[in-house]
């Protein structure tokens, strides 16, 4: 519908970007009256559209604000209230790294495709970084929570069980990521939950995401990717005390740069990438 003047015309399809908590993550195109406020220059913008309930949604937007500025984090275009108990958040994007990586990457090499894997590899873990100075804990890392923009950028997404490192008793309440990214020490039932309040939750969540985009990639058995895959498993170690720093991840990253350049790859994308959906 119509969202006022900055904004203009909110299409959604039916089409699924992915599956959050409270319903499917929808794809969509917003159509501004002035194409000069366009973020791609254009008339329109593919975006992701997430409906959620209106507490988590005020939660979200909390958060969101607190985190303005933060390089890598999805910046909402908006948001509208659909009732008086559901609101719907907009972020722009082309899809969501999991169906980038299952679908869009399939006209790419090996070498290609770890020019992607090591530029997002480095834009989320500068997120998670900018999170944590916050003193935020985003609890649910993962590749439907990371958003591919027109321009080519990976941007962390999905805030509403976001909270503050502090608040203990609720991160110790419930288990709030989903299992396979979740970190050990964030099962309630587990033997130790004492660092499940502390940053090391995401450390490794970041890592098993990064591990599923090798495993959807044609480098993982390179010489490259055996030794990105060193580097990842610092990230993943099962005691919260020996997991690796991002900061320090990123610092042994460099010693794999790729040779080729973001911006030839994805070039080679764009006559591909929908200007309308």
């Amino acid at each position: 519908g119509e969202l006022g003047d900055s904004f203009g015309q909110l299409t959604l399809s039916n089409i699924p970007l992915g599956e959050g908590r409270q319903g499917p993550v929808l794809e969509g195109v917003l159509s501004f009256k002035d194409p000069q406020l366009s973020p791609v220059k254009r008339s329109s913008t593919p975006i992701a559209i997430k409906t959620l309930d209106a507490t988590s949604a005020a939660h979200e937007i909390s958060v969101l604000d607190s985190l303005e500025g933060i390089e890598g984090i999805s910046k909402k275009l908006g948001h509208v209230e659909l009732n008086g108990k559901t609101a719907a958040i907009f972020h722009k994007a082309v899809a969501t790294s999991d169906l980038f990586f299952l679908t869009h990457s399939g006209m790419l090499n090996g070498n290609e495709k770890y020019v992607l894997f090591f530029r997002w590899a480095v834009q989320i873990g500068v997120a998670i970084i900018g999170l944590q100075s916050k003193k935020f804990v985003h609890r649910d890392v993962k590749p439907e929570n990371i958003l591919i923009t027109f321009e080519g950028k990976a941007e962390l997404c999905d805030f509403d069980t976001t909270v503050k490192e502090a608040s203990v008793r609720l991160l110790l309440e419930q288990r709030m990521g989903t299992s396979d990214y979740s970190a050990p020490e964030e099962d309630p039932s587990g033997p130790d939950t004492r660092y499940s309040r502390g940053f090391r939750c995401d450390n490794y969540s970041y890592g098993k995401t990064l591990l599923y985009w090798m495993n959807h990639s044609g480098f993982k058995f390179s010489t490259v990717g055996r030794s990105v895959e060193d580097h990842i498993n610092g990230l993943t170690a099962r005691d919260p005390m020996k997991r690796k720093s991002i900061a320090q991840f990123l610092e042994d990253l460099k010693s794999v740069t790729p040779v080729q350049s973001f911006d030839a790859v994805w070039e080679k994308f764009l006559p591909y990438l929908p200007n309308e959906i």
